[in-house]
């Protein structure tokens, strides 16, 4: 099954059962085919490990003792990769809306503002992070010092590059950028030397470099001097001398008279009588330039230039020169503005920050169906208004001007309902943006009175469109909300998590889901026979009684509702025809194919003497979630009889011409402190304190007085539950039994 999630492996500490820890069967979750959400429900009786689970899929970390493996569309996941599961939990009493507005704002024009400014924050953090400062370093700009900087045509460029190397990125601006971006052409590149633009982008970075001092020169008073060329003479001289110094003879004459120290003090002396002769400006071109180049790497010429210059005095080649190296570091400049250009050309961003400023233009509105949704509840609901409003380039979501994001909602003067519906909204509005393919929702509307329960329930189908869902929940009323919303269109699994249960996620089928969240299907059932297979009629019948008088009641059929009263109380003695009620009260005039021909009478007597231990009530291969209802449902009758039965005569509580419910006996079984010495009263109290406690007992599970949810018993309780409740139960009665001031 493709559109479905395996479970291996689920562990919270000791909480779920060992099947848990090697899932083989029941491990499946098959997400129903909705028109809107794909859509798996839960239902998770309180004590089986439901929020257990809901904390297992929010894990996020290495942990041993909260753990889960599964594999979705044939790729393992783990808590360690937790990448498939968002979980929405704790939404009870939210007391603030957290995050940014656009995790929830996702509509129209917005949607795209948002998309964009994303985009283009992504884009620009990666290019100036990753690549810009390389290109910049490859074409000689490493510094935001490089002085190039300061005969750039183009001052933006300049400024923008001393930004976006990273010793300067501390000031970097994103909105600067992208003002930037939109002003940048692509330039053409003049016909250039490729030797002479490396020769520049080593030789102009500082004051000392070559380049740059050469350009200083430019319009500046320079003297000549014609024994320059002397001193390069000397210099190459005393190189010569000092590179074979050792020599016995000149290596230029071959003079056996040659005394080398006396060579170089000679020469050294004569250019320092040159040097002190000269005007700084002129000594500082021959010292500073001439001396430090080399003639093998310089592609400008400017030793020889300058050696004229000095020598002749001929301006005309040296502004010539100076004009060069200018035009190079024009041709520089525009190769680093057509890289920037091509960059961002490349990620297509000038295209993208048009198109954003121009949506920032317009003043923000709520268009998105959505959000709508939310915001018109609460117009009717509270008469308040939600609000987009934009402040500089973000936008904010605003109740009565107030911001609705990060603000505590007392301040906001929002009732406990109105807060849990707006967070939990705005929670389903933020979930449908997640990268998570898997939403999980805990119990989303525990917390919520009846005018919230559909909003909720549709809620969820409408925010969550092309999500797979999985609701977990203890509350049969959400699966009938959604099966309104949805007609049949999800899933639905029973968390077990019991010792000697069937535990994992044991799947309700169609038929029995019908029935569970129909009553009129349950009705239909019950008068039609060849839907069903009765093992047993008379245990069946004595099964429905409860159900019999809810209905009786119901549908104001106050004879029926008496006489099926007579064997719901362990202190009445008379005897009923259950046949005769059932087909009266589901085979229309008595006649129809759902009929039961067999008569069965039964008084209380007659049900405590049962063998509760017969569990096939129906077929338990078509129906095996009614046929647990029913026999559940028998043993709560069995034992809230045997109960009541023992404390009224125990304790001789007058019952004639009275209704009394099991709560009343339990409060009038110690009426006279003074009949019993303190043990028998201790055992009394304990006693009563552990029947009240006993989910069997509970009105809830056995009148069914307002609420015709057969199922609910059996889906709250397991068979392992049910027989230590009976075992528990007897004991209970035992100790009230052989209490000696009185005997039952």
């Amino acid at each position: 099954m493709s559109n479905s999630v395996v479970f291996h492996k689920l562990k919270n500490q000791s909480i779920f059962r060992q099947e848990f820890m090697n899932m083989q069967d029941d491990n499946r979750i098959v997400f129903g085919k909705g028109r809107f959400t794909n859509l798996a429900v839960l239902y998770a009786p309180n004590g089986t490990g439901k929020t257990s689970m809901v904390n297992v899929l929010n894990e996020k970390n290495s942990n041993s003792d909260c753990s889960y493996e599964v594999k979705y569309r044939k790729i393992t996941y783990t808590n360690e990769n937790n990448t498939l599961f968002y979980v929405i939990q704790d939404h009870r009493n939210r007391n603030i809306i957290k995050v940014k507005e656009s995790d929830y704002i996702i509509g129209d024009n917005i949607q795209r503002e948002y998309m964009l400014k994303e985009e283009i924050d992504k884009s620009l953090d990666e290019l100036v992070n990753n690549v810009i400062y390389k290109g910049l370093r490859d074409y000689g700009y490493s510094a935001k010092s490089n002085l190039q900087f300061e005969v750039f045509n183009n001052q933006k460029l300049a400024d923008m590059c001393k930004i976006l190397i990273p010793a300067s990125r501390k000031n970097f601006s994103c909105k600067e950028l992208m003002e930037f971006i939109l002003l940048l052409e692509k330039l053409d590149v003049p016909e250039h030397e490729e030797e002479k633009l490396l020769y520049l982008k080593d030789n102009y970075t500082d004051k000392n470099s070559i380049l740059y001092r050469l350009l200083q020169l430019e319009g500046k008073s320079i003297a000549t001097d014609r024994r320059v060329i002397v001193i390069g003479r000397n210099n190459e001289a005393i190189h010569l001398v000092k590179r074979y110094f050792d020599s016995k003879v000149c290596v230029v004459c071959d003079n056996v008279d040659y005394h080398p120290e006396e060579i170089i003090t000679k020469k050294s002396s004569e250019n320092k009588e040159i040097l002190d002769n000269m005007d700084s400006t002129s000594r500082d071109v021959l010292e500073k330039i001439i001396q430090v180049i080399d003639e093998n790497k310089d592609p400008f010429k400017v030793k020889k230039i300058l050696l004229m210059f000095l020598q002749e005095g001929d301006s005309g080649q040296l502004e010539n020169l100076i004009d060069e190296v200018k035009q190079y570091v024009r041709t520089n400049e525009a190769i680093v503005q057509n890289y920037l250009h091509d960059i961002f050309e490349k990620h297509n961003l000038k295209n993208k920050i048009e198109d954003y400023n121009s949506l920032n233009k317009e003043p923000p509105q709520i268009t998105e169906e959505d959000l709508l949704f939310v915001k018109e509840f609460v117009k009717n609901a509270i008469g308040r208004e939600i609000n987009l409003v934009r402040d500089n380039d973000n936008i904010r979501l605003t109740i009565d001007n107030r911001n609705l994001y990060n603000s505590n909602f007392d301040d906001l003067h929002l009732s406990t309902g109105e807060q849990n519906f707006i967070s939990l909204t705005f929670e389903f509005l933020k979930a449908r943006n997640r990268s998570e393919e898997i939403i999980v929702l805990d119990d989303p509307i525990s917390s919520f009175d009846s005018i919230y329960k559909n909003k909720i329930a549709f809620s969820i189908i409408k925010f969550l469109q092309a999500k797979n869902v999985i609701v977990l929940t203890h509350n049969t009323d959400l699966i009938r909300l959604l099966e309104h919303q949805l007609n049949n269109s999800f899933t639905l699994y029973l968390l077990n998590n019991f010792d000697g249960a069937r535990n994992g996620f044991v799947s309700v089928n169609n038929k029995e889901k019908e029935i569970l969240l129909g009553i009129d299907k349950f009705l239909n059932l019950l008068r039609n026979r060849d839907e069903i297979v009765i093992n047993n009629e008379k245990l069946f019948l004595i099964s429905l009684i409860p159900f019999m008088r809810g209905y009786a009641n119901l549908i104001g059929d106050n004879a029926t509702y008496r006489h099926l009263s007579k064997v719901m109380h362990g202190y009445e003695y008379s005897r009923i025809n259950i046949t005769k009620i059932y087909n009266k009260l589901f085979c229309k005039n008595g006649e129809g194919n759902g009929r039961i021909e067999d008569m069965y009478y039964v008084s209380v007597k007659d049900i405590l003497q049962l063998n509760i231990n017969d569990n096939f009530i129906v077929d338990n291969t078509k129906y095996p979630l009614l046929n647990k209802t029913l026999y559940h449902s028998v043993c709560y009758l069995f034992l809230r009889l045997k109960v009541e039965r023992c404390l009224t005569r125990q304790f001789k509580i007058r019952t004639k011409g009275r209704k009394l419910l099991l709560t009343n006996i339990l409060n009038e079984s110690l009426v006279d402190d003074k009949v019993f010495d303190e043990r028998e009263k201790m055992i009394i109290r304990l006693a009563k304190a552990k029947l009240a406690s006993k989910k069997t007992l509970l009105n809830e599970f056995n009148h069914f007085e307002g609420n015709l949810s057969i199922f609910q018993p059996a889906i709250d309780i397991s068979d392992d539950i049910l027989n230590n409740e009976i075992l528990e139960i007897n004991e209970i009665l035992v100790s009230v039994q052989n209490l000696k001031t009185m005997v039952c």
